[in-house]
């Protein structure tokens, strides 16, 4: 079950106004004929019709050659479309403004003529053109050091170089951070702070740097709170870590008739939308498609959670509008056996398989199960292994469980095939004949609308019936206490990419004994906070639970390795880099 929510409070700390300087042409104007300079800077190179080093620009003395940059100058046809943006961050203190542009005295005339038509006083502390024809690189970085700017955005890539080498490279007392506006020629040069538009720095200026306003992420995902299994509860917690560095907006499902249309929780909004059909275990609504495309232009990054029913349509409807995409995989849709199940599986595997090709950015939790997943595996150049935040924190004073008269053991989660609580039962009898007195604990909820995997393995559950107590659903308090209740929790799953459940129990202070399938064993690999048994092998499952409860102490000094591996804060600041990129 769900845990009680609370609203976060922000309180915005004013800061000093930051010193930003922009170049004139190609930054305040548009400037069309800027895309040759990559052009001329090859022949600058290669030493060809222009004899002069890379970085000397020619300097026009005669009429002829004057009248000619001046022509080459009045390609600056109109002001950037986003002057009234400096405009506000100027008179909401966050920056002052400078201008300070290459031009040589011979064209101040016209630049003063441009300075008045956009009224610059108005947006800029001081306006400085290269009066003394100086080379334009030095006059410009002379007049960063005079005016002590933080940032200066320039157009011309062999400028951005030496000031980007002066100032953040080799200066230790005057750190300038440079940004760059590329245009297509140059657009495969690599450089940390390139941007296409005057539009992309003016944000990145608000949101990485000014923090004024904060990226804005719109997360799909067709099961979300209150829904509360893995799948969801993951992503909750993911959106609630994000709140301090992002907006954050989610799509999902209406998965029960009670539920708003609309509601904040945890400082983000949840939308959810009616569904159409319902089959299996998938709730599928068209609506989140149209609310996709409404809600795409507004963000910076889109995250889907997969597996998602509208995952290739809402891939699309992102990168036609510009927008990065990142989607986390959960696992491949493995269901029971049957035609329409395989079908269900193919239309899945496909449609996915081509959104992961458009996305930006991909990730699961472990690489291990990227290697081995059905549509993951093909795309390993751009997955990005992260485990999600999980906010329970182990507790340093439980080092052991307190001494009882019997064993007891805990499995949890959807009671489906895929979890393979049936190789369990067939494990039980030979356990208890080792271990007598030995207690089996499910936390969770038998019966499935979507499989009939509890009445399938009916028999076999009443043969075990008097070891096991079913709990039913717990809430995120009781679930704690469950966890800290047992000696080892057990996680015999076919399939699984993490288990959240493992994660929580050893958090919990609860070793974990776990299939050795691809994805969920890497938590007892690096930690060896547990121990790992054959896949879907009920006899091998039995002799490591016995081998385990004889080496418990052992196994228990591993404990802070777990502890470590899932910190909350590490967890946090990894899943903020797999959406900064």
């Amino acid at each position: 079950m769900p845990p009680n929510l609370t609203l976060v409070k922000t309180r915005k700390v004013k800061k000093k106004p930051l010193r930003v300087g922009f170049d004139f042409d190609g930054v305040i104007m548009y400037n069309p004929a800027r895309i040759i300079r990559p052009v001329v800077s090859f022949f600058k190179r290669k030493r060809i019709l222009v004899h002069r080093k890379e970085l000397d620009f020619f300097i026009p003395k005669i009429p002829l050659h004057q009248a000619f940059f001046w022509l080459l100058h009045q390609s600056s046809l109109f002001p950037a479309l986003n002057l009234k943006e400096i405009q506000d961050l100027v008179e909401s203190g966050e920056i002052e403004a400078y201008v300070i542009t290459g031009r040589f005295s011979f064209l101040k005339p016209d630049f003063e003529r441009w300075m008045k038509k956009i009224n610059a006083k108005k947006i800029f502390k001081g306006c400085y053109s290269n009066e003394l024809d100086e080379q334009p690189h030095l006059f410009k970085a002379r007049k960063i050091n005079e005016l002590k700017l933080d940032v200066f955005i320039e157009d011309n890539w062999d400028i951005v170089n030496y000031l980007h080498r002066k100032f953040w490279i080799k200066e230790s007392n005057n750190k300038v951070r440079v940004l760059w506006i590329y245009n297509l020629l140059d657009r495969n040069i690599r450089f940390d702070h390139r941007f296409p538009q005057l539009r992309d720095v003016l944000k990145h200026l608000r949101q990485d740097i000014l923090h004024v306003e904060k990226p804005k992420v719109l997360v799909i995902s067709d099961y979300f709170y209150p829904h509360w299994t893995g799948l969801s509860k993951s992503i909750f917690h993911l959106c609630t870590a994000l709140t301090k560095k992002y907006e954050i907006e989610v799509l999902t499902v209406k998965h029960q008739s009670k539920l708003k249309k609309r509601e904040q929780v945890n400082d983000f909004w949840i939308q959810r939308s009616r569904p159409l059909l319902e089959f299996s275990r998938v709730f599928y609504s068209p609506g989140i498609i149209a609310r996709t495309w409404k809600k795409a232009r507004q963000v910076d990054t889109v995250f889907i959670n997969s597996p998602c029913t509208n995952i290739l349509p809402c891939t699309l409807i992102a990168k036609l509008l510009g927008k990065k995409v990142v989607i986390f995989h959960q696992g491949d849709l493995n269901l029971p056996a049957g035609f329409m199940n395989r079908i269900l599986e193919l239309v899945f595997n496909l449609m996915t398989l081509t959104a992961f090709g458009l996305a930006d950015r991909l990730s699961t939790y472990t690489k291990d199960y990227a290697q081995h997943s059905r549509v993951m595996r093909y795309y390993l150049y751009k997955t990005v292994p992260t485990i999600l935040p999980i906010p329970t924190k182990i507790d340093a004073k439980i080092l052991a469980k307190p001494k009882t008269n019997h064993l007891t053991f805990g499995f949890a989660g959807r009671f489906v095939e895929e979890k393979g609580f049936d190789i369990l039962f067939q494990a039980i009898p030979e356990i208890v004949e080792q271990l007598p007195g030995a207690r089996f604990v499910f936390a969770g909820q038998t019966k499935m609308q979507y499989e009939k995997f509890y009445e399938k393995h009916l028999n076999e559950i009443k043969k075990v019936k008097r070891h096991i107590d079913f709990l039913g659903l717990l809430n995120e308090e009781e679930l704690s206490k469950f966890y800290r209740s047992l000696d080892f929790f057990l996680l015999p799953s076919r399939s699984e990419c993490l288990g959240l459940v493992q994660a929580e129990a050893m958090l919990q202070g609860t070793p974990v004994i776990c299939s050795d399938i691809p994805g969920s064993r890497q938590l007892v690999k690096k930690t060896k906070f547990g121990s790992l048994f054959e896949s879907e092998n009920a006899s091998d499952l039995a002799d490591t639970i016995i081998q385990a409860v004889a080496q418990r102490e052992m196994i228990m000094k591993n404990k802070l390795q777990a502890s470590k591996l899932l910190d909350y804060d590490t967890l946090v600041k990894q899943s903020e880099k797999l959406i900064q990129f």
